[in-house]
């Protein structure tokens, strides 16, 4: 269950960084946000991420627990990179990009 709760807080973390970037912001709003919601998803995406530490660690002990807490970021990451491609190569679009 600690896996788990590692790999989902990372995940959010990562996809609120990689929404915290105006080419991704484009890619999916078709616009770009407020600077203040910008802030708030770069703040979250990295508090999460952090927090994502503390939970392994505690779950797994503190070895094993920094290990994981790697791995599981990496693959959040590769996650969420992988996500934001198929998005973009998907037939069919959600969002207007008629501007």
């Amino acid at each position: 269950m600690t896996h788990l709760a590692v790999l989902l807080l990372a995940l959010a973390g990562f996809a609120g960084l990689a929404l915290s970037m105006e080419r991704h912001q484009r890619d999916q709003f078709g616009h770009l946000l407020m600077p203040g919601r910008t802030r708030a998803l770069r703040w979250l995406g990295w508090g999460l991420i952090g927090l994502a530490l503390p939970v392994a660690v505690g779950g797994l002990g503190t070895g094993f627990g920094l290990v994981a807490w790697t791995g599981h970021i990496s693959l959040a990451a590769a996650l969420v990179f992988a996500g934001l491609l198929l998005r973009l190569r998907w037939p069919f679009r959600f969002t207007s990009t008629e501007g």
